[in-house]
């Protein structure tokens, strides 16, 4: 399967990618600057980096149009509320919908995050726009939420886990429904093509999927 990926730098891209080399996909990454991406892991899979500049709708002819599936993960969930620009991700989203739309791509999955305390009512204000927009696309969207905690901090909480015997958990860790990245590695995976999740937006929790409507 040729499957089409955004984002691959954050650290969720990064071991998502992982998963589906494993699995024997083609990949295409989408990149601004494809000289900055660095994998050192081999894969006898193959797997091709492209310069895509989202704001810029001629830069995305070079997707290819025989893609089965897009993850769209958004690079902005490290960037403060003084750094991030809601009218660039709007704009770079329309025009990735309007170059999914020409494509043979069966299904989009975008990957956000369930903002969890009030210094982030900006940030997720922007998230929901975001989806607002892939609904208008044409190719059935699945929307997935996940409440992490903040990933370096949770990576250090990891290393001393597994080095101290006990350990006094931090504030963030009381975030309202948390999931840990393997399950969101899994259900990631588990919605590719699946007609189930078409048009859907569910939240990933320690419950298992919540749709909206239920939430």
């Amino acid at each position: 399967m040729k499957i089409l990926l955004t984002g691959v730098t954050g650290y969720i891209g990064q071991q998502f990618l992982r998963s589906l080399l494993e699995q024997g996909h083609d990949l295409i990454f989408c990149l601004q600057h494809k000289k900055r991406f660095f994998f050192r892991e081999k894969f006898e899979n193959n797997f091709s980096v492209i310069d895509v500049d989202f704001i810029k709708p001629e830069s995305l002819a070079i997707i290819p149009n025989d893609i089965d599936v897009a993850y769209y993960f958004s690079d902005s969930t490290s960037c403060s509320s003084s750094k991030y620009d809601d009218e660039i991700e709007r704009i770079s989203v329309i025009y990735f919908i309007e170059k999914m739309n020409k494509t043979n791509a069966g299904q989009i999955i975008y990957f956000s995050r369930i903002a969890h305390d009030k210094s982030s009512s900006k940030y997720f204000s922007s998230r929901k726009a975001i989806e607002d927009i892939f609904a208008t696309s044409l190719i059935p969207i699945t929307i997935l939420r996940a409440s992490l905690p903040r990933i370096a901090s949770f990576e250090i909480l990891c290393y001393l886990v597994n080095k101290l015997p006990g350990i006094v958990s931090s504030k963030w860790l009381t975030i309202k429904e948390p999931i840990v990245v393997t399950d969101v590695l899994e259900f990631l995976v588990k919605s590719l093509l699946d007609p189930f999740t078409y048009n859907e937006c569910y939240m990933l929790t320690v419950r298992g999927l919540v749709m909206e409507s239920q939430i």
